[in-house]
């Protein structure tokens, strides 16, 4: 199909919601004694002074040693922990492991942590051993099978992704991430229809922004009308909830003013579609799906077709001005269909058509 849909980025991964699992342990804050809260803070600005100063190892280890103080004041304290972790798995890998590969537990999710932070560097096969641990120990541990399922989503193994999804919600039926999970794995192996009852399931658990979005997303994969006014319905529903927050989540309301722009454009309403398309690119100029999308909706549904051809010109413009490699929808449109559309475009004009 014509317009270009994004995919949400999953944002920090399950990283991310074991942080802030079940009101979790962020609370200990509250509870820190004000000498280790003192030492904490002096850790963190180490911690920061090493990411942009030539002594790196200097200030990683003085780090650490604050850090270790603090945990001898409050051994629970999460924050700590994390930051611990990422500590020794730079300056000393063996320790981070000795200390923090312990037989993971449902109230203590610190060998967790240490799994996602051995994914995101990329140690996948330690994390599997890890996880796989903790599950054998404790068979009903939800997050740990759920971290199993992102593993196996990551290999593309979806099929067994949903077995451990499975194993999840057999344990904790309730369990928001696992029940999203599955709903974004079933989508990716085109199992459209028992991904929305999926997302369903999730959403009458709850009305949080991010699903709905993901939900609005699926439903206008299809080309279906009705689909799309369902997409515009909860879309506008989200931005009128997202505006009210404070502080507003920017990347979720770009993404939501993107996606009901497709949905407007899916509906032929060009005027209001271009109109979110242009809003998305006052907050994020780089977005090329925006450009596409104007572009489009310019050419096919307004007949303003010398503003198409600007738009096209300025999604060739930035993609260019890409260091990072782009997505390959966005390298096929870049390669070949932007072009061929201001080919046309242009030869249009050259004949003096509309």
């Amino acid at each position: 199909m014509w317009v270009r849909r994004v995919q949400l980025l999953w944002l920090g991964g399950w990283l991310a919601t074991l942080v802030s699992c079940r009101g979790g342990p962020e609370t200990a804050w509250t509870r820190l004694d004000p000498d280790a809260r003192e030492t904490f803070e002096l850790a963190t600005q180490l911690m920061r002074r090493a990411e942009r100063e030539e002594d790196r190892r200097h200030h990683l280890e003085e780090a650490r040693r604050f850090l270790e103080e603090v945990l001898s004041i409050n051994p629970q304290y999460f924050r700590a922990q994390r930051a611990l972790q990422d500590v020794l798995l730079e300056i000393d890998p063996a320790e981070a492991r000795r200390r923090f590969e312990v037989p993971a537990r449902q109230e203590d999710p610190a060998a967790l942590t240490l799994a996602a932070r051995m994914v995101m560097s990329r140690d996948s096969g330690s994390a599997e051993s890890l996880l796989r641990r903790a599950l054998d120990q404790e068979p009903d541990f939800a997050w740990a099978a759920y971290g199993l399922a992102h593993l196996r989503t990551l290999e593309e193994q979806e099929d067994a992704a949903l077995e451990f999804l499975d194993q999840a919600l057999e344990s904790d039926p309730g369990f928001l991430e696992a029940l999203d999970l599955r709903a974004r794995v079933l989508s990716d192996l085109g199992r459209r229809d028992d991904a929305l009852e999926a997302y369903q399931t999730l959403l009458e658990q709850t009305r949080r922004p991010i699903y709905r979005a993901e939900y609005a997303n699926l439903l206008l994969q299809s080309d279906d009308e009705d689909d799309a006014e369902e997409a515009e319905d909860e879309l506008r529903s989200i931005l009128i909830e997202l505006e009210s927050q404070s502080p507003v989540d920017e990347p979720l309301m770009r993404y939501a003013m993107l996606d009901l722009g497709v949905a407007l454009a899916l509906q032929e309403e060009g005027e209001e579609a271009e109109e979110w398309f242009r809003r998305v690119l006052e907050k994020d100029p780089d977005c090329l799906a925006a450009h596409y999308n104007r572009g489009w909706v310019l050419e096919h549904q307004l007949g303003r077709t010398a503003e198409a051809v600007q738009a096209y010109e300025e999604y060739q413009r930035r993609a260019a001005m890409r260091k990072d490699p782009l997505p390959t929808h966005d390298a096929l449109d870049f390669l070949f269909h932007v072009p061929e559309n201001l080919r046309r475009l242009k030869a249009m004009g050259e004949e003096g058509e509309p």
